[in-house]
């Protein structure tokens, strides 16, 4: 009798064992909220687009039914809600397909990541022309189109770097400092396309200077966010753009401390605080007035305004029926 409690006793105990180490390893294994949240405002995507598998076909005949499946995914830090995404379609001829109707289409309600939802919301689109729809040209047995999808959406990045600030850097001191005056480097995006990527530090007896470089990380094109996303007009995405329209991105740059006040900014643009990217890239300088006797550090917030476009394409053989 005692032996068998003495089994059943080390049973219970292994049986434990297991349990409590799994449970140790999906500990282990999760994610903390504030990695979660740092994962949130990293990376350089905002809205990607996919073709459903098959939709369209890579061929089709003349009779069938086109439908166009679009996946969508926020995969950035910005919602994606209402009147701040739109879709177009363009590419195909018209006259081929006459009730393909091209947009644009409100993307849904795309919620940004966040630490309730680090995967960013998901949602389909669909364009559609029914069966016998498809009017081949006289003499065509088989016509390629190309669908391109644009997405023309608001967006914002916001962007933390934290800096070290020495209103005294060039005093004589013995005392250790908080912090070293330093640039920063800032890889891996804010999640957003458009990124600050570098900022370079300088102290100036009671002043500090900013040189801040932001990035079109994306794989789309920077739109100034006047532009409009509806199209059909001049000053609108995809097509009716023009050269203001294009790589604009409005920004604003402050600290939060009691120890530095904003000076002045620039470049500027139509009296405003704004910057247009060349090559894909721009910066901003900001000098601050610095107050205090010490090193300190502090978040320097660089927030900035833009609209974006992003397209997919697909190519689909149309082919005419048999008679």
């Amino acid at each position: 009798m005692i032996k068998k409690r003495y089994f059943a006793f080390l049973l219970i105990l292994m049986i434990l064992s297991v349990v409590l180490t799994s449970c140790k390893g999906g500990l282990t294994g999760s994610k903390k909220p504030e990695d979660v949240e740092e994962d949130v405002h990293s990376g350089t995507k905002g809205l990607v687009m996919n073709f459903a598998r098959n939709l369209p076909p890579n061929k089709m005949f003349d009779t069938d039914a086109l439908d166009i499946v679009v996946e969508l995914e926020n995969k950035g830090a910005s919602d994606l809600k209402g009147n701040r995404c739109w879709l177009h379609l363009s590419g195909y001829d018209q006259s081929i397909f006459p009730n393909l109707w091209p947009g644009p289409y409100q993307c849904g309600a795309l919620d940004a990541r966040s630490i309730y939802n680090p995967d960013g919301g998901f949602d389909t689109k669909q364009f559609m022309s029914p069966p016998y729809g498809i009017f081949l040209p006289e003499g065509i047995d088989v016509l390629p189109q190309t669908f391109v999808v644009h997405g023309c959406y608001k967006y914002q990045t916001k962007a933390r770097p934290i800096v070290c600030i020495n209103p005294r850097l060039y005093d004589i001191r013995a005392a250790t400092e908080a912090c070293v005056v330093q640039d920063v480097a800032m890889g891996g995006g804010q999640g957003a396309p458009v990124a600050v990527t570098n900022v370079k530090v300088n102290m100036m007896k009671d002043k500090a200077l900013f040189t801040i470089t932001v990035s079109n990380s994306g794989t789309g094109t920077v739109l100034s966010e006047q532009t409009s996303l509806l199209g059909g007009v001049v000053h609108s995405c995809p097509v009716k753009l023009e050269y203001q329209d294009i790589d604009i991105v409005r920004y604003d740059v402050d600290i939060d401390s009691a120890g530095a006040s904003l000076l002045s900014c620039s470049p500027e643009l139509e009296g405003q605080n704004k910057i247009r990217l060349v090559n894909n890239q721009g910066k901003i300088v900001c000098t601050f007035a610095i107050y205090g006797d010490t090193a300190f550090t502090t978040p320097l917030r660089v927030d900035l305004y833009y609209n974006y476009l992003d397209s997919i394409s697909k190519q689909v053989e149309i082919i005419k029926t048999p008679s």
